[in-house]
């Protein structure tokens, strides 16, 4: 038995290392350093030892991602999902790297789902979902969860929103970092982390602790605000100014870091506006909203207060909302069709086209346009519907997909979108 025993670890080590012993290893490469690739390509690395009289040498290939790009024994590798890996060719105690970048899309959505197993109320719980692993968020027990956005700086990933007691009414604001929760009153999350707070008591924001107080127009004694953005170091506000005398309308405005800016009319008489959403494109802000003349209410938006209208949209457009990427604007919605649907539709530099989703009661949640060009858009068709049925979608350049859920659980709607694009340039 000890006999046996020797003649085993020494095969291990004669396979770990070089089976000719006749010159050490002394150096192994693999050309190139770094590779990038799509995600489904294979690519079968080659790894040079030195000197070339080292003998015949056993390589053992791993991968820090194998998630990412997996690698075979012989040193194929294939390429998963977007995102980074290195991958490490070894004889003995000589290795050499080589970085591998899988290009494309990482999606990250929030919202919310419903558990349905038996003996549970159907609260509406938080989650997010990156790519298609659904994430679950904490919150307390007989609570129901609204969520209102997400950001990923780095690796870490931010969800906010708030949860209502239905039997107290009280509503708690809170963020979610890495699936922790903060409570807070937290009404934004910027692309750096940065969490934005509003006091509507003494008209400020605090982000990170640093107070910025907003401007209030001339004749006007109170103000509210509706949506909000951090972007860097500025902080943008959209919302309007109340007037104690009653022969003033209220004025529908923005904020740049405190700095007043109204938003114009299209017309001189009577119209009115309702801001809904803002996006921050360089130096240019984007506000998307609604006007109306009596009763009807047409899509529109505004260039650093410019009123820009979209008759092409028609009326009886619901809620929309936009993302900016380097001057080009999409903005998405639903409109009625014939009077008795919704369709969904997306608008992109003055054309505009329905999306390729035969359902009746698509409602949008949020847009955003990966660095690749895809146009994603998530939300829900879950109204009219029992609780056990997944009502949350995304679009990706038109075409819809059902969410993933763990066992026992049901997607209901998808609020918010960011998404990470990988490539060799932004590493």
């Amino acid at each position: 038995m000890k006999r046996y025993y020797t003649i085993l670890i020494i095969s291990v080590l004669v396979f770990a290392g070089c089976v000719d012993r006749q010159a050490p290893v002394s150096g192994i490469s693999i050309e190139p350093e770094s590779m990038e690739l799509a995600v489904g390509e294979t690519v079968l690395l080659e790894a040079a030892i030195s000197p070339e009289d080292a003998g015949a040498c056993v390589v053992a290939w791993t991968s820090s991602n194998p998630e990412v790009a997996e690698v075979s024994s012989s040193g194929e590798v294939s390429a998963n999902s977007p995102g980074l890996a290195t991958i490490t060719a070894k004889s003995g105690e000589i290795s050499d790297v080589c970085n591998i970048t899988v290009t494309g899309d990482i999606l990250y959505a929030a919202g919310t789902y419903v558990t349905t197993e038996q003996g549970y109320e159907p609260y509406y719980k938080p989650c997010y979902w990156k790519n298609d692993k659904m994430f679950i968020l904490d919150i307390p027990d007989n609570h129901d969860a609204s969520v209102n956005g997400i950001s990923v700086v780095g690796d870490d990933v931010y969800v906010f929103g708030s949860y209502l007691d239905r039997e107290s009414g009280s509503d708690v604001g809170c963020y979610w970092k890495n699936g922790e929760r903060i409570d807070v009153s937290a009404t934004g999350v910027d692309g750096f982390g940065n969490i934005c707070l509003y006091d509507s008591e003494k008209g400020c924001f605090s982000v990170n602790g640093k107070a910025v107080y907003l401007e209030i127009a001339d004749g006007y004694s109170r103000l509210s605000v509706t949506n909000a953005a951090v972007c860097g170091n500025d902080v943008y506000a959209i919302g309007n100014c109340h007037a104690d005398d009653s022969s003033l309308e209220d004025m529908w405005c923005y904020w740049k870091n405190g700095k007043f800016h109204e938003l114009g009319l299209p017309f001189d008489d009577g119209s009115w506006c309702i801001p809904w959403n803002i996006a921050v494109d360089g130096n240019d802000v984007y506000v998307i909203g609604e006007y109306f003349q009596g009763v009807d209410g047409y899509v529109c938006y505004w260039k650093n207060g410019e009123v820009v209208l979209m008759p092409e949209l028609g009326k009886g457009t619901t809620w929309a909302n936009m993302y900016v990427l380097s001057g080009n604007i999409y903005i998405c919605g639903s409109r009625i069709v014939d009077n008795s649907y919704y369709k969904l539709f997306v608008w992109n530099n003055g054309t505009s086209y329905d999306m390729n989703d035969n359902l009746h009661t698509s409602v949008q949640s949020d847009i955003v346009v990966s660095d690749e060009g895809n146009v994603y858009i998530c939300g829900s068709d879950g109204y009219g519907t029992g609780d056990d049925v997944n009502g949350a979608f995304i679009w990706k350049n038109g075409d819809r997909k059902y969410m993933t859920a763990m066992h026992g659980m049901v997607p209901r709607t998808v609020d918010a979108l960011q998404v990470v694009s990988y490539r060799s340039d932004i590493r």
